[in-house]
């Protein structure tokens, strides 16, 4: 098994090597377009490559900083833009699996926490293997190439990881509903370490576009339009009494 995954990834790695040196060709090392593709083809390759041999670093690397878990440091850089582009542009198919499970609950959160350290590992390494071709342009002189090139890998890469981070501190501050009522553990206080390997049953996973802010707004939503209906209900009797005064006293 080991040896044919190591067949698939070379074939895969001579198979990105060549079509990248065809449109090296095609569109000019220096151009924008070639910029663009070579950034967009290095996350492809290096997300079949990990989807082969699946990659983690240290659990340190994952602790959120004191000050990313507010998350104002990345809505100041601007990530909640780099959010809405992402829904809407095709990177969101790389990362299928970064949505709200179908049941809020502690193991179904952690499972998605996973998912998000997941994500944001290999927009890591894509991001670093980026660099090379970078410092390259740089050594053959190619300013604008350069330039592009680092802009693309900071959009497609870098602001994907930090939304990661943002998601991630955002969701540990979430604390799911039980059935019995209670609230389950906030991540990482009691709650279920995160898997390292993809869910049991994929198939009950319900692909939602929610936040973990929208998700406790709509809980509290819920929650206020029960106790309305039950004050609702307790006013019937008296509206129906105070009727059957009026007729009696005629």
């Amino acid at each position: 098994m080991l040896a044919a995954r190591s067949l698939l990834v070379a074939g895969l790695t001579a198979g990105f090597g060549l079509l990248l040196a065809w449109l090296a060709r095609a569109c000019g090392p220096q151009s924008v377009g070639f910029a663009f593709l070579l950034v967009w083809l290095i996350m492809c390759w290096v997300t079949l490559v990990l989807r082969a041999f699946p990659v983690r670093f240290p659990a340190s690397y994952y602790e959120l900083r004191p000050g990313e878990r507010d998350g104002r440091r990345y809505e100041r850089l601007g990530v909640l833009v780099a959010k809405r582009l992402l829904r809407r542009g095709p990177l969101h198919l790389l990362n299928r699996k970064v949505h709200f499970p179908a049941v809020l609950d502690g193991p179904g959160l952690a499972t998605l926490d996973g998912y998000m350290r997941e994500a944001e590992t290999n927009h890591v390494i894509m991001f670093l293997v980026v660099v090379p071709a970078i410092v390259h342009a740089l050594v053959q002189g190619w300013w604008r190439a350069s330039v592009w090139t680092l802009f693309f890998n900071v959009v497609i890469n870098a602001y994907p990881v930090m939304l990661q981070r943002y998601n991630r501190g955002r969701l540990a501050s979430f604390r799911p509903r039980e059935p019995g009522g209670g609230s389950a553990p906030v991540l990482g206080q009691g709650a279920p370490p995160a898997p390292h390997g993809p869910p049991p049953h994929p198939g009950r996973r319900l692909a939602a576009r929610s936040s973990s802010s929208f998700c406790s707004r709509a809980l509290r939503v819920m929650d206020a339009a029960r106790s309305s209906s039950a004050r609702a209900s307790s006013e019937r009797p008296s509206l129906a009494s105070r009727s059957a005064r009026t007729l009696g006293s005629r």
